[in-house]
């Protein structure tokens, strides 16, 4: 299955659209494409129509069957807009880490974005788990969304976690991964390279 398909099923899965048009902003791509892949997924059985589009249960097996089989994503890293560190700087989060995952984070997000099918599936399987809870809090300022973190390795060296913000601008094909080490640094990453997550 293609990755941009795979991409199209995690967004119904996370939440149905009324209509190609609707589809295809959530995915940014041309309505044109986006009919393509749903009279494809369709074909496949793998999405309906009734009121709207929406996976079926063979396309939900399709995101769910890698992940039981494979601890394992491959992504390359890419730069961000920087709003890891920002986050990542707030006492409200940074107090909860320690308890969660073991470590306090270095600040700012390593990004990965992934490609392969069975990557993209995985990811999707990983985020419909409970993971490790962040709650969310109000400062001040501005109210602050809860998050999930699940624990990896990165390249068998570094350890690390993925966080899953409830809210985020990213698409599914991105994970953003905090470590206790500056990864960039230490692992001698830049943009391009490839990156394997082992999931814990």
């Amino acid at each position: 299955m293609k990755p941009t398909w795979v991409h199209a099923l995690m967004e119904l899965a996370r939440q149905p659209a009324r209509s190609t048009d609707e589809l295809a902003r959530r995915l940014r791509v041309s309505q044109q494409t986006c009919s393509r892949w749903m009279a494809q997924l369709r074909k496949d059985g793998l999405v309906r129509k009734n009121k709207d589009y929406e996976t079926t249960e063979a396309g939900n097996s399709v995101l769910s069957e890698p992940a039981r089989t494979s601890a394992r994503l491959d992504g390359t890293v890419f730069s961000g807009v920087g709003e890891g560190k920002y986050y990542l700087s707030k006492k409200g989060y940074q107090k909860q880490f320690l308890a969660l995952l073991g470590f306090q984070p270095y600040p700012g997000t390593l990004n990965l974005r992934l490609s392969k099918p069975e990557c993209l599936a995985a990811s999707a399987a990983l985020r419909r788990k409970p993971g490790r809870h962040l709650d969310g809090f109000t400062d001040a300022a501005r109210t602050y969304g809860a998050a999930r973190c699940y624990p990896c390795r990165i390249d068998r060296k570094a350890a690390g976690a993925i966080i899953v913000p409830e809210r985020t601008h990213y698409p599914h094909d991105v994970v953003e991964i905090l470590s206790p080490a500056f990864l960039r640094k230490d692992l001698g990453l830049k943009d391009g390279d490839a990156v394997e997550l082992q999931l814990d």
